[in-house]
């Protein structure tokens, strides 16, 4: 009777064996669920676990906004894209090199000099049995001229000269007959003269320069009694002096011979001999040929003067760039529509109030700094005196 209910029991026992090893080797999901029963519990575990979670880290303004930018630039709309101007590429000259920049002053060119002036004029009327009648006149004013430089670069062969064209104003101050001063009647006489000549210039050491010229000479004087119209040759000396690298002196002295007899004057008082002698002093500034000795020294050098023709062609390829960009873009424009215009447009023009505005804030910054600097520094001038007292 003990013996059956005992062999029941171990049939039992090994009957549930391989259920319990079958259940145990079973694999559990990857989703955490377990088994049937298991994950239930686990599952609604969860749900009605009210404990916080962990906090997780705020995203900032500016990751959100480079979020929403990179969306936008992944996925444009078609507003965004109807409304954005084309990429424009501009491509700038290569910069001349320094070698070339120097090589450039043996260049044709011209150069310019003014100052001031003086003249005497003589005419005179020949006499027989008695003395000759002399005019003179004195005259002050300006003159400016226009001088050129490596003229020979233009010409197919070689030439030791350059050209020298002059123009001066003057005024007469004083007028006299056989050494007899004549007061003026009218206040508004006036005289210009001219020359025109080919001018030899000969180097001692680069130090002293010395002009010589023989051209063409004109006159015009408007006096009390006529119109005057000389006509003749001058000569001329001169002396360049080089002051400082970019500043020249300049002497120069003009002696003419003329025929007077061009004016009103030719039928009721005729010349029979006229000369005029003038001086002049005045000074040259050549920024594009300085002068490769000079007496003042300077801290500028040929590396100067490149850096400075860089930043002006950099400003020159700017301008440049700006008014070809304006130009792609008024053409691109009459592609769109009018709404896409306006947008455009409008946004354009926030741009420039945005960019205005800005540099307003830099130019206040920069002014305040200015004025913090020079605070301080009267501040430290007075503590320094204060310290010597």
């Amino acid at each position: 009777m003990i013996t059956k209910p005992l062999i029941l029991l171990f049939i039992a026992i090994l009957t549930a064996t391989p259920l319990f090893s079958q259940q145990q080797e079973e694999p559990v999901p990857a989703d955490g669920a377990g088994q049937l029963e298991g994950g239930l519990e686990v599952v609604d575990s969860v749900q009605t676990d009210q404990t916080p979670l962990p906090p997780q880290p705020e995203t900032s303004l500016f990751a959100e906004g480079v979020v929403e930018a990179e969306e936008e630039t992944s996925t444009p709309s078609s507003t965004t894209t109807a409304t954005t101007f084309p990429q424009f590429v501009f491509q700038p000259p290569a910069p001349m090199s320094m070698e070339e920049f120097i090589a450039t002053r043996s260049n044709f060119c011209v150069s310019f000099d003014e100052g001031a002036t003086a003249s005497w004029n003589t005419r005179l009327i020949k006499q027989s049995g008695r003395t000759n009648f002399v005019f003179k006149d004195f005259l002050a004013g300006l003159y400016f001229t226009v001088r050129t430089k490596n003229f020979d670069s233009i010409v197919p062969f070689p030439l030791p000269v350059e050209l020298f064209a002059r123009v001066a104003a003057y005024y007469p101050l004083s007028h006299t007959f056989n050494d007899y001063p004549q007061p003026p009647v009218n206040m508004l006489n006036f005289g210009v003269d001219f020359m025109l000549a080919p001018v030899l210039q000969i180097s001692f050491l680069d130090y002293v320069y010395l002009d010589l010229a023989a051209g063409l000479h004109f006159l015009y004087q408007k006096s009390d009694r006529w119109h005057y119209v000389h006509l003749g040759a001058v000569g001329m000396v001169g002396l360049q002096l080089p002051l400082a690298r970019r500043w020249t002196l300049l002497l120069n002295g003009f002696a003419s011979i003329d025929n007077a007899n061009l004016g009103s004057n030719k039928h009721m008082e005729p010349y029979d001999l006229a000369w005029q002698y003038q001086a002049s002093l005045g000074v040259r500034y050549s920024k594009r040929s300085p002068n490769p000795k000079f007496y003042i020294p300077s801290k500028k050098n040929d590396t100067h003067d490149y850096e400075k023709f860089l930043q002006k062609e950099q400003k020159k390829s700017l301008r440049k760039q700006q008014k070809q960009w304006k130009k792609e873009e008024k053409q691109w424009l009459k592609t769109l529509s009018q709404e896409d215009r306006e947008s455009y447009l409008e946004r354009s023009k926030q741009l420039k109030a945005e960019e205005k505005e800005r540099k307003k804030e830099q130019k206040a910054l920069e002014k305040a700094q200015k004025a913090a600097r020079k605070a301080a520094e009267k501040e430290e001038r007075q503590r320094l005196k204060s310290l010597e007292k």
